[in-house]
């Protein structure tokens, strides 16, 4: 049996910055390709002809008022490319049936999601050029000790 190593603090930071990066870079290529057909209605075949440029397995999802476009594992061979998971919104009025693509929109619907998203990865990229990684590993080790301490104490007075 194989022990695993936990990770440290900092490399669990890069590996949710690889993450982040991925999708963002997936969310990019979305919107170009979305661009292309900017104006054009989103009905099956347009929407058929986006998933074919779409690098990786989505689905689109209606709600009343928008649709969502959501990556997703699809056969057993794409399981040994994970891709990660967003939802890209697709803002449309409540009484149409099939929206007119317009990226300014999506963008619009979709900023609040996207500004925070490189907020958060450049926290993370800033914190990886600090020393607080290490520390964090530090503090977990001092704590880990102290419980094993206090848990010693609780047994030899019989509070375990």
């Amino acid at each position: 049996m194989q022990t695993q190593t936990k990770k440290t603090s900092r490399q669990e930071l890069k590996d949710k910055l690889h993450m982040m990066k991925t999708i963002s870079n997936d969310l990019f290529d979305v919107m170009q390709i979305l661009g292309k057909y900017n104006g054009k209605k989103l009905g099956p075949k347009t929407w058929e002809k986006i998933r074919d440029e779409i690098p990786f397995s989505c689905g689109l999802r209606t709600y009343s008022h928008c649709f969502y476009i959501l990556p997703y594992i699809g056969s057993h061979e794409e399981e040994k490319k994970i891709r990660f998971h967003f939802e890209l919104r697709l803002p449309k009025e409540d009484s149409v049936k099939t929206p007119t693509i317009n990226t300014d929109e999506i963008y619009e619907a979709n900023s609040g999601y996207f500004d925070n998203y490189l907020e958060l990865m450049n926290n993370i990229e800033a914190g990886l050029e600090s020393g607080l990684p290490e520390q964090i590993d530090e503090k977990m080790q001092e704590r880990k000790e102290l419980d094993n301490k206090i848990f010693l104490l609780r047994d030899i007075v019989g509070l375990v």
